[in-house]
């Protein structure tokens, strides 16, 4: 990329939203699980890294779980509209102890992922619809729980009026 065009590029994000909290590990997963579901999210796996490392590498390591999560109608609205899409679903969201106790969930940004200078305006609308989504599902975790509503790293922008319709075809 020349520099005229970086330029030209609009400031870009953090890659991750971020939010710590004072509550178990394992009563984090939970939460942010259920978080994600009621946004309309689906878990479609979930990898115990500590689990992995321990067989694989005999490794000790803290609690890291990956859960990986995405909305199907929004995944095929994008693949449908550029077959590299698939890049920024589906969504991975960790949750890790840090050595201090601390129990940090963390999603990925997909406006990060997708190029917004693309021709593809559908495609940058249903990337700002899933980082809305993701921000909404951690922005509604219990607000007694956490240690620092502020540890978000990315800014919040609310999707226009026509672009939180996008799902809505065929739904009731």
């Amino acid at each position: 990329m020349n520099s005229e065009k970086a330029k030209d590029r609009p400031s870009r994000t953090s890659a991750y939203i971020s939010r710590s909290l004072k509550i178990s590990f394992e009563d984090a997963v939970t939460l942010v699980s259920d978080a994600l579901k009621e946004q309309g999210f689906t878990v479609i796996s979930t990898m115990n890294v500590k689990d992995v490392l321990k067989k694989s590498m005999n490794i000790i390591f803290r609690n890291y779980r990956c859960l990986t999560a995405f909305i199907p109608e929004l995944s095929y609205q994008a693949i449908s509209l550029d077959c590299h899409a698939g890049l920024m679903i589906p969504c991975p969201v960790i949750v890790q102890e840090h050595e201090n106790g601390e129990i940090e969930i963390s999603v990925s940004n997909p406006l990060e992922i997708i190029d917004l200078t693309s021709d593809i305006t559908n495609l940058s609308s249903i990337s700002r619809k899933l980082n809305y989504k993701l921000r909404t599902a951690i922005d509604h975790l219990d607000p007694s729980m956490l240690i620092d509503r502020n540890s978000s790293y990315i800014s919040h922008h609310e999707p226009a009026e026509h672009e939180k319709n996008i799902v809505d075809r065929g739904q009731s």
